[in-house]
């Protein structure tokens, strides 16, 4: 049951990723089929099975030899295992925020901006998760402004990406939302080091990544009492 459930979570992110990419670009993501961005080909189904496809292929396109990007199977696989921690738990609130998280990591790859749209409806899920706590939600933003106006993280990380630590702090905590970062910053930090020519980096894909390894880490230190 539990391969099932993540065969099923990297279908839905492999989905979730053509969506961005094609609403990006706008263009339909129901009505088109997949095709190569180099040579524009359609790409054949058994081509488009999640992971198994990019290993097979060797991560190039079967017709022109394009390379596909890895960013693909991986969050393929993220948000499979992303589906298997909802299956474990049943928290539908983390399992939206996620599935957020894994909508703008793709955006924020592709066009290093963070929807605006998403940010608001993160906001409303980190609100009603504070049960209407107005006080906390105006400390935390209070914080979150002190960082970003006296430039303690300028030129470091984008506006985006604090708003974004505010929203994980309401719904987190501070603590959680601290290890989260921690988690984000050092996956970061080693990309950087493995890809030393590189000098900007889109961070929400990390903060994605630290949250689905909170989430696991969470899951497995409560199942083991």
């Amino acid at each position: 049951m539990i391969i099932y459930i993540f065969i099923i979570g990297t279908v839905i992110g492999s989905f979730l990723n053509l969506m961005v990419e094609r609403i990006i670009r706008k263009e339909s993501f129901i009505f088109e089929r997949s095709k190569c961005l180099g040579c524009n080909q359609q790409i054949p189904e058994y081509c488009l099975v999640p992971i198994l496809s990019y290993i097979l292929l060797r991560g190039k396109c079967l017709n022109c030899k394009i390379k596909i990007p890895s960013y693909f199977p991986l969050f393929e696989f993220i948000y499979g295992i992303n589906t298997l921690i909802f299956y474990m738990t049943e928290n539908i609130l983390f399992f939206s925020v996620t599935t957020i998280l894994h909508l703008i990591s793709i955006s924020d790859i592709l066009t290093k901006r963070f929807p605006c749209q998403f940010s608001w409806l993160l906001i409303i899920i980190a609100i009603i998760n504070t049960n209407f706590n107005y006080l906390e939600v105006l400390i935390t933003c209070i914080i979150g402004l002190l960082i970003s106006k006296l430039g303690f993280l300028d030129n470091k990380i984008g506006n985006g990406d604090i708003d974004l630590i505010i929203v994980l702090i309401l719904i987190f905590n501070l603590l959680n939302a601290s290890i989260i970062i921690f988690i984000s910053s050092l996956s970061a930090l080693i990309y950087l080091l493995l890809n030393n020519k590189l000098r900007i980096i889109p961070f929400i894909p990390f903060i994605y990544f630290g949250t689905i390894v909170f989430l696991v880490l969470s899951y497995l230190k409560f199942s083991l009492y």
